[in-house]
């Protein structure tokens, strides 16, 4: 019988799969932090790319044209409103994001997206598909969905662990 690789699975504990999880996890981590992954985005983009803004931008454009507080962004990315607030400045400052008081109540301030911080965050979000795309080229839709719905629920049972 030929001897698994690391890419197959395994009929091994719970807590050996455990242990190869935790692994696996780690080396993902660090994957996404290399120099290589940046430079694959940069290559496409021409400029240098802060994952927090990419994530910021995400969190305003589901607001779908109605803006979003600070407060929604922060619950958006699960950070303290102090956070989120840096972040939107800096996007702000970028001239990605647009702050503007509301119409309903003029204490609260909406943050929305420019012309400029929809079309960075489609060539942004084309260059991370092309990332994953050429990543995952062996793997068919169905793995692919299956490992994105799985991170999912890991996600999911992990924010669980605050209440």
């Amino acid at each position: 019988m030929a001897t698994p690789t690391r890419h197959q699975p395994t009929r091994r504990t719970r807590a050996a799969n455990l242990e190869g999880l935790d692994t696996a996890i780690t080396r993902f981590r660090r994957f996404l932090q290399l120099p290589a992954v940046g430079d694959f985005i940069h290559r496409r983009l021409d400029r240098d790319v802060d994952l927090n803004v990419y994530r910021v931008l995400r969190a305003v454009e589901t607001s779908e044209g109605e803006g979003r507080t600070v407060g929604d962004v922060a619950q958006i990315l699960d950070v303290e409103a102090s956070t989120a607030s840096r972040l939107i400045d800096g996007a702000v400052a970028a001239s990605l994001l647009l702050k503007q008081s509301s119409e309903l109540d003029r204490r609260c301030t909406l943050v929305h997206l420019t012309d400029q911080g929809a079309e960075w965050l489609q060539q942004l979000r084309q260059a991370r598909i092309a990332l994953w795309s050429t990543i995952t080229s062996e793997f068919t839709k169905d793995e692919i969905g299956a490992l994105a719905s799985l991170l999912d629920r890991i996600y999911d049972a992990a924010k669980g662990l605050d209440e």
